[in-house]
């Protein structure tokens, strides 16, 4: 069964059928304040082509899609949960502040950014999930 939520953000009509992936801002019980649903394509459209690695390498949201999600057996009834909350954030500042993006990768970041915030504000968790029919 899907959450229920309370803002929405679909980033995902016309990509049915394609890879998507789920944001979540939730309590503890799994209650959704706040949910991206969006096509992987426009993930890639943040990272890809300009990978944030500072000398120490990957973190936040770069180190969620490069190592952890490959790793992780997740879904819909599976979600990851961000550890760091904050290093998620700063991490998508930098992509906000030094890659240039437009259209929908640009709403994605800004809404990841927004969600990233409430968590945080909120004592919130932030979850990640995937499907292949999204």
């Amino acid at each position: 069964m899907k959450p229920e939520f309370t803002k929405l953000l679909d980033l995902y009509k016309g990509f049915e059928g394609e890879p998507g992936y789920f944001f979540a801002a939730a309590d503890k019980d799994k209650n959704i304040h706040y949910y991206i649903k969006t096509w992987e394509g426009y993930i890639g459209d943040i990272f890809y082509k300009n990978p944030h690695m500072p000398d120490n390498g990957w973190f936040g949201f770069t180190k969620l899609f490069h190592e952890v999600l490959d790793d992780f057996d997740f879904g819909l009834d599976n979600f990851y949960k961000v550890d760091d909350k904050q290093e998620f954030l700063d991490d998508l500042l930098w992509y906000k502040n030094n890659v240039e993006l437009k259209d929908e990768a640009l709403t994605l970041l800004n809404a990841l950014i927004e969600l990233s915030k409430y968590a945080i504000d909120n004592n919130l968790d932030l979850l990640v999930a995937n499907d292949e029919d999204a």
